[in-house]
């Protein structure tokens, strides 16, 4: 970052630029799904992320317990399948909170299987996602060569983002 800058490394300072903007563009999308109405929410991610409609895959347009709201769209400009998954913002997203009990998750790495611990909530969220979005999101990888998916969230949404990582890395 800033050794970069003080030693003009013009490659740095172009990758921490590129890594920047991904990120901001991250923090755009959990922003474009605070909006509740999902007519609302689906313009607003056309608009304000420069998506086309044909890129808008599929959306939860409400949270139920244990089952948080997100969207899934094609950004050509990342060139990724983005599934957000929307945080703590209703009712029922706040139950899915709650539920915060450490569960046994088990992670298969390329040595052994190692036995961790999850909240609760956010391990039968990213669970339920997996179920919801694998069809969908297999079948935009296949579509899109060359591309990766790119699973964010915010708080509640991104422990669900970061376990179904883990998940879909097994």
């Amino acid at each position: 970052g800033l050794e970069a800058l003080a030693s003009g490394d013009e490659a740095k300072i172009e990758a921490n630029t590129v890594f920047l903007r991904r990120m901001e563009r991250c923090f755009r999308y959990n922003s474009c799904l605070r909006e509740r109405r999902p007519t609302y929410r689906k313009r607003r991610i056309l608009q304000k992320m420069d998506i086309e409609e044909g890129d808008f895959l599929k959306q939860a347009t409400s949270a139920g317990v244990l089952k948080p709201s997100y969207v899934l769209v094609r950004d050509h400009r990342l060139r990724n399948i983005v599934l957000v998954v929307r945080g703590t913002h209703s009712i029922k997203d706040a139950f899915t909170s709650l539920t915060g009990a450490s569960k046994p998750h088990h992670v298969v790495d390329s040595n052994d299987v190692t036995l961790g611990y999850s909240h609760f909530g956010m391990l039968a969220a990213a669970r339920w996602l997996k179920g919801e979005l694998m069809e969908a999101l297999e079948q935009a990888l296949r579509g899109t060569p060359g591309y990766s998916p790119l699973i964010i969230g915010h708080s509640l949404g991104g422990g669900a983002a970061a376990m179904l990582t883990m998940m879909l890395r097994e």
